[in-house]
């Protein structure tokens, strides 16, 4: 009787394996494709491409997300000059790189495009937030400048990215506190 139980069990695994390896042969094989899952964009997303010339300080983009409230686009400003920015990354598509409190570089050139001085846009207050964040910067030349100039804001950029976003805010400097 303890045979006969060994040898059902053997019969019934082999009977498994036959039977699998007939209908293995029999059944043509499928193809089974894989689907690449799509994409959930949200109605309002806009997309817009990263500019790759330096613009005004009113994009005509409906991405900005880095607003600079000081000094505005072709107004007269004196020495030193203080930059204030708000970046507020919470649009979905629309992204302007911070790191370790740093948004970005803020350099001051001249007329002929020379820089003339530079400074770190640098978080005034708490930056590891989804909410708005204040940054500021202050541009001292090393020697005295009046004339048309021009600041420039260049995207912070810890991973080397082909085009980081820039913008440019003229300006007039009119005297300095040398």
């Amino acid at each position: 009787m303890k045979n006969a139980w060994i040898y059902a069990v053997i019969g019934v695994f082999a009977g498994a394996v036959i039977g699998g390896a007939v209908v293995w042969k029999l059944v043509p094989p499928t193809t089974v494709i894989e689907q690449q899952p799509t994409p959930i964009i949200p109605t309002n997303t806009v997309v817009t491409p990263t500019p790759t010339t330096p613009t005004t300080s009113t994009p005509t983009s409906t991405c900005h997300p880095l607003t600079v409230s000081e000094p505005t686009a072709n107004t007269t400003v004196g020495l030193p000059i203080h930059v204030k920015a708000v970046l507020d990354n919470r649009t979905a598509g629309c992204h302007w790189t911070a790191f370790e409190a740093i948004s970005g570089s803020v350099e001051l050139k001249d007329a002929s495009g020379k820089t003339i001085a530079q400074a770190p846009l640098t978080a005034t207050e708490d930056w590891m937030t989804d909410s708005p964040v204040d940054y500021a910067a202050t541009l001292m030349p090393t020697k005295e400048y009046v004339g048309k100039a021009t600041i420039v804001i260049t995207e912070e950029n810890p991973s080397d990215k082909p085009d980081p976003k820039v913008l440019s805010i003229p300006v007039t400097i009119v005297g300095s506190d040398f």
